[in-house]
């Protein structure tokens, strides 16, 4: 159960870091970052839903894998 905490948890970290690093350069209508300010907020915010989505979806598709194998061994 660990272990899959942590790799659901790493994959979402990913898939966050690379969706604000996708919303940072397609940064249309300066809703990211414009002239020296940096809006913090809806940068977090793209990134916490990835994690949260992605995370969530890794875990419970490992968690149901991890149950099938061990009902099957027994």
């Amino acid at each position: 159960m660990n272990s899959i905490i942590k790799i659901s948890g790493a994959i979402g970290v990913i898939t966050a870091l690379v969706s604000m690093y996708i919303a940072w350069q397609h940064n249309s209508q300066c809703e990211i970052h414009c002239d020296e300010s940096i809006y913090w907020g809806y940068l977090l915010s793209i990134g916490a839903s990835w994690l949260f989505v992605t995370a969530s979806i890794i875990f419970l598709s490992l968690l149901v894998i991890q149950k099938v194998k061990t009902h099957n061994k027994n």
